[in-house]
């Protein structure tokens, strides 16, 4: 058996190399280099980022608007 390690930080590649492996039938095991920790730090650094020049109130009201919610009749 021989062993072939692949690393590349492109994921349109890593995608491409994964289904030519599985095409081939060839076993193959995948390994993240990011830790739990590392992505936990992603996370929080991502969360709650949305931008927009509108205020939280206005985004609020903005969702309450487009809500339909009418009563509806419902035979069962």
């Amino acid at each position: 058996m021989k062993t072939l390690i692949l690393e590349t930080d492109n994921e349109n590649d890593y995608h491409l190399l994964t289904e030519l492996v599985k095409r081939m039938g060839i076993k193959f095991s995948e390994k993240s280099s990011e830790t739990i920790d590392e992505q936990a730090q992603l996370f929080k650094r991502l969360f709650g980022s949305w931008q927009s020049e509108n205020s939280g109130s206005e985004i609020v009201e903005e969702i309450y608007q487009a809500r339909n919610d009418s009563p509806r009749n419902i035979e069962l």
